[in-house]
């Protein structure tokens, strides 16, 4: 009897150590899966020379990353050591990692993620690009071929809903996840000579009303002013005006603007409204950002909204108080809005069918339905000529890009693989059954 349960006893302890040894050896596979390859450049259009990078998110906890010749690597076909000096690798940060940084900065100017150099070459056919550890585990795999797009033309490879699909931002958007809803297209060469991303000094021309916004939560009308401007009151420290312009055929608003995100400021965008029944070309439409000026490109059909992001027109808009126009090509004002003080972190400047002004969560180039709680910034647009008419602006609250909710959007562009599924099953029942062995034995 004493010899069965001595036994038994050494049965139980060797099973305990395997099932010990087991739990150590998967524990990385399930927690290191966390990295995900969001966007790649394999093959820029034009000259590929240390212009191909490769865009990543880590969706876990801080990681430290180790480089150089005992660290991590990028696979392409062969393992690339990162350059550099060891870092962590923070929670929800995308990192891109490059061939040469110079190189893309002077390319993507405006990108202000971290940038991890390493000498890996991206084949234009098709390839498989591999995230790998110190230890040899691959925390993240991106497969590719030229038939999916991106093969030259501009656009890179993005992983949107589980699949790898081409972009719709031209040149890519890197540290930008996930990717602009809406495609921007090249720039056409026989357009005006000003590129989209010329910056011109405009001579101060100001036909803004305004309305004050102090720690009052009473709003008070005005008639006092020459074009009988209204002015509200609301807790919030800071102001806003704005004012349009009926010039030409130009039926054009500014209808949201985004100048504060959550974290980093790429992903700023404005967004414009064509509320006429004609399209417009807008060859000869600038946008100006305080006495900074950008040429805008494209079309906008009737009723029909088209945004532009300041990491194609590198722009800045103030996050403490700016002035947004749209301007003609003789400098004639279409539409003029601005404000000051704190604008709200994560939040946009909307403008409903009624011509007041809301915060309201980020939704480029959609209908917007605002909340009961979203407080009123503007009581009723002032206007000189022609009164501007326009249909409802509803916002829906989707693709807000910003830091501040990207891990519940992350929830729409992940979902775990079976094999993910059936380790992290394992790594379970492993648990409960050291827990039974080491209380009921």
């Amino acid at each position: 009897m004493r010899l069965e349960k001595n036994s038994s006893l050494f049965i139980n302890k060797k099973f305990l150590k395997f099932l010990l040894f087991i739990l150590l050896v998967l524990s990385p596979l399930i927690t290191n899966s966390q990295i995900l390859i969001t966007e790649v450049m394999y093959n820029p259009e034009g000259d590929d020379s240390d212009r191909e990078w490769i865009e990543a998110i880590n969706l876990g906890e801080s990681i430290n990353v180790k480089t150089n010749k005992n660290g991590w690597r990028i696979f392409d076909g062969k393992n690339r050591i990162l350059k550099g000096e060891n870092f962590i690798w923070n929670k929800n940060e995308i990192i891109i990692f490059v061939q040469n940084i110079n190189k893309f900065l002077s390319e993507y100017p405006n990108v202000k993620n971290k940038l991890i150099e390493a000498s890996f070459y991206l084949k234009n056919k098709e390839g498989t690009i591999k995230i790998i550890d110190e230890n040899k585990n691959v925390l993240a795999e991106f497969s590719y071929n030229s038939n999916l797009g991106g093969n030259g033309n501009g656009y890179s490879l993005i992983y949107e809903n589980g699949q790898i699909i081409e972009g719709r931002t031209y040149k890519g958007s890197p540290g930008i996840y996930p990717e602009p809803t809406q495609r921007t297209e090249k720039q056409k060469e026989n357009e005006d000579t000003l590129s989209t991303q010329a910056i011109i000094d405009l001579p101060t021309k100001t036909l803004e009303s305004s309305i004050q916004i102090n720690k009052s939560s009473e709003i008070n009308s005005s008639s006092e002013t020459k074009n009988k401007d209204q002015a509200s009151s609301i807790s919030q420290n800071s102001s806003i005006g704005t004012s349009s312009i009926s010039e030409g055929k130009y039926t054009l608003l500014i209808t949201e603007f985004l100048p504060n995100l959550k974290g980093k400021d790429e992903g700023e965008f404005v967004e414009i409204y064509n509320y006429g029944d004609e399209k417009i070309d807008l060859i000869n439409v600038y946008l100006v950002i305080g006495n900074k000026k950008y040429k805008l490109y494209g079309e906008i059909q009737p009723k029909e909204y088209k945004v532009f992001y300041n990491t194609e027109l590198n722009f800045n808009i103030k996050n403490s108080g700016d002035t947004l126009k749209l301007v003609d090509s003789k400098n004639n004002i279409i539409f003029s809005i601005s404000y000051s003080g704190k604008s709200k972190e994560g939040k946009s400047f909307a403008r409903d069918n009624s011509g007041n002004w809301k915060w309201a969560n980020p939704s480029p180039a959609k209908e917007n339905i605002f909340a009961m709680e979203d407080e009123i910034l503007i009581n009723k647009e002032t206007n000189k000529g022609e009164n501007l008419k326009s249909d409802s602006a509803n916002y829906e609250n989707i693709e807000n890009i910003n830091s501040e909710n990207l891990a519940q959007m992350n929830k729409k562009y992940l979902s775990l693989s079976n094999l993910q599924i059936l380790l992290i099953g394992l790594f379970l029942s492993i648990i409960l059954s050291i827990i039974f062995l080491l209380f009921f034995k």
